[in-house]
């Protein structure tokens, strides 16, 4: 099972974790609805997106940096979630 979203989410980890400091991909097939801080979020996101169906909610970084102060937050998408990009847009 979700045998085609890993294979996917390995494809585009890489580029995730360059574009974001940290948070959790949402993926149905070979479509990344986007990124989320919160994997709670994130499922929600995807339960609207596409119902109840199995969808891949999964880290982008399994050994994530702690969170910085710092940065401003950046908007992933239409959906309103925020997180951290790796450098200021």
């Amino acid at each position: 099972m979700l045998e085609i979203e890993l294979k996917y989410f390995s494809e585009i980890q890489e580029d995730l974790i360059l574009k974001y400091t940290e948070g959790f991909a949402v993926i149905k097939d070979n479509s990344l609805l986007g990124v989320f801080c919160d994997s709670n979020i994130a499922t929600e996101k995807g339960f609207e997106k596409w119902g109840y169906v199995s969808m891949l909610v999964k880290e982008i970084n399994e050994n994530p940096s702690p969170p910085q102060k710092n940065k401003k937050p950046f908007v992933l998408n239409e959906l309103n979630s925020f997180c951290f990009p790796t450098s200021e847009p």
